[in-house]
């Protein structure tokens, strides 16, 4: 983890906060991101605490603080720093054998403690890590059962929310999501999947909403696990998929430019707003955009290819214009 702040702002932090309250446990918003930078999610656990006697931590993987007499510190939300956890790499989780070491201390914590939510939670989302689908989607289910309410049973909806997804099941991701708008509505990710699911579904209306409720919520603080762009570019490529629906192709432009500012590496972004460029009939504009991207890193250059050749015919003046 690297600090995402200055030290002084973090001592400030301590003086102002902990001074007045050393049972608290400061809480800064955490950004996971894989080895090249690219932001995964980001949530707000605790990190900064008073050495107070008899305070330990517990469980076996995911260490909690406790107080002596076990209750847990109350949370203080900090936002004048930050921390950027470094560990979202796949590969360098396999080489030091992280994956499997996790799998199997979860496994033992399920067993020693099955009507513990938080062991059910943290298994699922070990599941969805290794893409074991109907695993974890089974897990999330047993850890809401057993704690339905609160921020808890919120993080809980969204992950399951996020298995239905992945499994391409967008009814059940209404249903559900229709069912649990209290847990929900507090958060971009809950929007952002509803409008997925409402796109995929041709509720357009519906979709467009969500998608809008989404984004208004990207200066709100982090509550809950959040997934990256839920509130920015993710929803702005939902409504850009919408405009091209409708044939608005400015407004299809527009809003795939937001998207791709996000995420220039996207083929899905790059084929929306090439695409639109060209319907729009601004061809000169998809050529220097091309143009542009092809001298960019390779990642951006390897979406770019992929989109046009997704594009197909109606990218044809572009490659004639831009040979290899």
């Amino acid at each position: 983890e690297r600090l995402a702040g200055g030290v002084a702002e973090v001592r400030r932090s301590i003086a102002d906060v902990i001074a007045d309250w050393p049972g608290g446990i400061l809480c800064p918003v955490v950004e996971n991101v894989t080895a090249d930078g690219r932001e995964i999610s980001r949530h707000r656990p605790g990190r900064v605490i008073a050495r107070l006697p008899g305070r330990r931590y517990h469980r076996p993987i995911h260490e909690q603080l406790i107080n002596a007499d076990g209750t847990t510190p109350p949370g203080i939300d900090v936002d004048d720093w930050g921390i950027r956890h470094l560990g979202y790499d796949p590969a360098q989780m396999v080489a030091h054998g992280k994956s499997e070491r996790n799998r199997h201390l979860l496994a033992r914590w399920v067993v020693q403690s099955p009507d513990d939510p938080d062991a059910w939670f943290y298994q699922d989302n070990g599941h969805r890590g290794d893409g074991r689908w109907p695993e974890a989607l089974q897990a999330y289910r047993r850890a809401g059962l057993l704690q339905p309410s609160g921020l808890f049973g919120a993080h809980v909806l969204m992950q399951t929310l996020w298995v239905l997804a992945a499994m391409d099941m967008p009814g059940e991701v209404l249903r559900l999501g229709s069912a649990n708008t209290a847990l929900g509505t507090m958060t971009p990710d809950y929007w952002l999947l509803m409008g997925r699911a409402h796109l995929q579904q041709d509720h357009d209306l519906e979709a467009e909403r969500c998608f809008q409720e989404a984004r208004s919520r990207a200066l709100a603080p982090v509550v809950i696990e959040e997934a990256a762009g839920a509130s920015t570019w993710q929803p702005a490529l939902g409504l850009a998929e919408l405009a091209a629906r409708r044939g608005d192709w400015a407004q299809a432009e527009s809003w795939a430019r937001q998207g791709l500012d996000g995420v220039p590496d996207d083929v899905h972004a790059q084929r929306l707003y090439v695409g639109a460029l060209l319907m729009g009939g601004n061809q000169t504009k998809a050529i220097a955009h091309v143009r542009v991207a092809r001298r960019g890193p390779d990642r951006v250059q390897a979406a770019m290819a992929q989109a046009l050749g997704d594009l197909g015919e109606i990218a044809e003046p572009v490659l004639a214009a831009l040979p290899e």
